[in-house]
């Protein structure tokens, strides 16, 4: 997952989290976004199809579900 000690600093996030992803990312690959979830206790994910890395850039649309998400 990159940094040796990022599973134990996302085991560490108690809040709500959000993880937003490209799922043509060739950076960090989308199927992370699963194991980030899976170490942040109270993660959920979406997965933005059709762009890379930079998500929010890429399809300004993706802010949506990010504010329902902060609405929530």
């Amino acid at each position: 997952m990159g940094h040796p000690n990022l599973g134990r600093w996302l085991s560490r996030i108690p809040n709500e989290t959000l993880i937003v992803w490209g799922d043509r990312d060739r950076i960090a690959l989308a199927s992370q976004a699963e194991l980030w979830a899976g170490a942040i206790s109270k993660a959920r994910t979406h997965i933005v199809p059709g762009v890379g890395h930079f998500a929010m850039q890429e399809d300004p649309a993706c802010v949506a579900p990010i504010g329902d998400f902060l609405a929530g």
